[in-house]
Formats: structure tokens, C-alpha cells, sequence
């Protein structure tokens, strides 16, 4: 910072200007990108798909489609890698009225928190620890979390809000796939959501 201001004061009145008027735009340019441990660059096609719900629509990601949960139509949304190595879902999460008036923020880290509980007593003693993500898109910030299933495999949970609902996006890669890859089309496919 002291650096900064030494800049700012040497500088002729017109670059201090400059920088004054610059910097601001800087600050916010940054403030609404997207960052996450993992990328959001993974192509998607032109192709959208859209939930039961009606609330989400995405683009599909290159070398993906668009599956169907005629079982127990608990999926709002569900994308399957072409060599079935990979699946990403969208699930509504239902609160009750009286807990879905606190703030939205509030809500996505409470939603987190419990399906981390269920997560871990459904693993028991094969659960082997969370490792937590702030997300930033655009101006808002909304956690994610990663753990290992029963079978030692990695699973990746977005929480996030839309249109006044909350969603579950979560990512799940077999033994055959570079996780680090299937999170990065969970952020593309995230960050396409119009």
C-alpha cells in the first residue's frame, strides 16, 4: 500500500488522475469474474437443455448429454459424459417456507452444512473429509465441497440460488476420469445458466 501512495504522489497531476479514475474500474473488473480452484474454460455447445423445473436452462458441455431420471424423478437436470465416465446433476433442494426467508447467503452455507451431515453419516467410516470452496461468480460468492464416496472416488456439490430456489449441482467422475477435468465442465455448465 505505502508503495501505492508513493507512486500516486510522484506522479504528474494528469497520471494521478488517471490512476484515480483507473483503478476503480480495475477493482470492479475483478470483483465480477468467475474463480474456483478449478477452471470454467470447458467448451460447450451450442445445444441448451433445460430442467423440470423450468427455473434452469444450460448449455451442454462438448462430448456430453442430456439424461433422463425416469426412476424417481428426484434430478431436475442431468448431464452424462459421452463414455458414461461421468455425471453432473442438477437437484432443487426444498425448504420449508420459514427457512427460506432467511438470506440467501445464509441459506447456501446452511444447505452445504447439512448435506455434508447426511454425506458423512451415509459414508460412516469411509468418509475421509470435506475440502471446502468459496466460488466467486460475478458478485457473489457460494460454497461448494468436495469429499471421496464409499468407493474412494471424487464428488464435487455446488450450492446455489436461482430465481428465489436453491439448487444442488454436483459432479461425480469414475475411477477412468481426470476429476480435476469433470469440476472444470461442473464451473463451465455452472457459469452457463441463463
Amino acid at each position: 500500500m505505502k508503495i501505492f501512495v508513493t507512486i500516486l504522489k510522484s506522479a504528474p497531476a494528469f497520471k494521478r488522475g488517471l490512476i484515480l479514475f483507473l483503478l476503480p474500474l480495475f477493482f470492479y473488473s475483478c470483483a465480477t469474474g468467475y474463480s474456483s480452484i478449478y477452471n470454467f474454460d470447458y467448451p460447450l455447445t451450442e445445444k441448451t437443455a433445460k430442467s423440470n423445473s423450468s427455473l434452469i436452462e444450460i448449455k451442454i458441455p462438448l462430448g456430453w448429454f442430456v439424461a433422463e431420471d425416469n426412476e424417481h424423478l428426484a434430478t431436475d437436470l442431468w448431464l452424462v459424459k459421452d463414455d458414461y465416465s461421468a455425471t453432473i446433476k442438477f437437484i432443487m433442494v426444498n425448504l420449508n417456507e420459514e427457512k427460506s426467508k432467511s438470506s440467501s447467503i445464509n441459506q447456501l452455507e446452511r444447505i452445504a452444512e447439512i448435506n455434508k451431515q447426511i454425506i458423512k453419516a451415509g459414508l460412516g467410516k469411509s468418509f475421509s473429509g470435506f475440502n471446502d470452496e468459496k466460488i466467486e461468480l460475478g458478485t457473489k460468492i457460494i460454497p461448494a465441497f468436495q469429499y471421496n464416496n464409499q468407493v474412494n472416488q471424487p464428488v464435487r456439490t455446488i450450492i446455489f440460488s436461482l430465481e428465489n430456489k436453491y439448487f444442488e449441482l454436483t459432479a461425480f467422475a469414475s475411477a477412468s476420469s481426470d476429476p480435476s477435468e469433470i469440476f472444470k465442465v461442473q464451473n463451465s455448465v455452472l457459469a452457463s445458466i441463463k
